[in-house]
């Protein structure tokens, strides 16, 4: 079989197969909204999902603490649940 015809699982989700970065960027610049959840408060900062937001014109919801205070933050742009 070949790797892009494998079914890839963990707990929470069944991936059919695996697609490019440049294939992800696409679909995301295609997207209303992207979306972002911290596992926890100790994994705060600003994350690749942050910079493809701001990149893609996109907007980000997130759980992500620590935007509210980045120099970048516009609450046009970012919600924080």
């Amino acid at each position: 079989m070949k790797e892009s015809e494998q079914i890839y699982k963990d707990e929470n989700f069944k991936y059919i197969t695996l697609i490019s970065y440049s294939e992800y960027l696409e679909r995301c610049s295609k997207a209303d909204f992207l979306l972002e959840v911290m596992q926890s408060a100790s994994h705060s900062g600003y994350t690749t999902r942050v910079l493809e937001a701001i990149s893609l014109d996109k907007k980000l919801i997130t759980n992500n603490t620590k935007l509210k205070n980045a120099p970048f933050y516009d609450f046009k742009y970012f919600y924080r649940k």
